[in-house]
């Protein structure tokens, strides 16, 4: 699949998550301070999973070296920024979003991308973001995940040019069981598996 294929597809995904019924009036909590509709704040994080993280993992490409499109929304992460990252403690880049805060995308490695973010409502956001995967890709298929930590799971895989990738979501909204925190937290991540790496 060529760049400029995923770039549209991934463009495509932004239009259906934008379009997912949030009012322009309606603010996220992450968002409101910087007065940013629901929609938008939602569409950053699907931004940052379906367009950031799985172009860099389709590409095995650093996310600095993706064309302007797929990281227009990202700027390297503050120190702060990197502490509440997935990449706090090592050598990786982490990247922070200009649009929503709270929001940072960690390159784990070349065949693995983080994504966290706080203050998002958690089943509406992962559910928007999942629906807008399986028009972006249309060979991606549900896999059940049994609730652990994080009582909101969901993943999508599906299999592309000899490689079989993994998408995954999971979350708590504040004040769920178990959960001590008073904001909401959303984890996704992007994996490829190489046919090799399978066997």
């Amino acid at each position: 699949m060529t760049f400029q294929k995923i770039v549209c597809g991934a463009a495509f995904a932004g239009m259906v998550l934008l379009a997912g019924g949030a009012r322009a009036d309606d603010q996220a909590p992450a968002a409101a301070k910087s007065g940013i509709p629901r929609a938008d704040a939602e569409a950053a994080f699907g931004k940052a999973m379906l367009l950031s993280c799985l172009l860099a993992v389709e590409t095995g490409q650093p996310i600095a070296d993706l064309p302007e499109a797929a990281r227009s929304d990202l700027r390297p992460a503050t120190p702060e920024e990197r502490q509440v990252s997935r990449g706090n403690g090592k050598s990786v880049p982490v990247w922070a979003s200009q649009t929503l805060p709270g929001l940072t995308v960690t390159e784990t490695s070349p065949q693995r991308c983080d994504v966290t973010a706080i203050q998002l409502p958690v089943e509406e956001t992962i559910r928007h973001n999942m629906g807008a995967l399986s028009q972006l890709r249309p060979g991606f298929h549900d896999v059940p995940q049994k609730p652990g930590y994080n009582p909101i799971v969901y993943q999508m895989e599906g299999d592309e040019a000899g490689a079989h990738y993994i998408v995954h979501m999971e979350g708590a909204e504040p004040g769920g069981f178990g959960h001590a925190f008073r904001f909401s937290l959303i984890s996704g991540w992007v994996i490829r598996q190489d046919a090799v790496t399978r066997r």
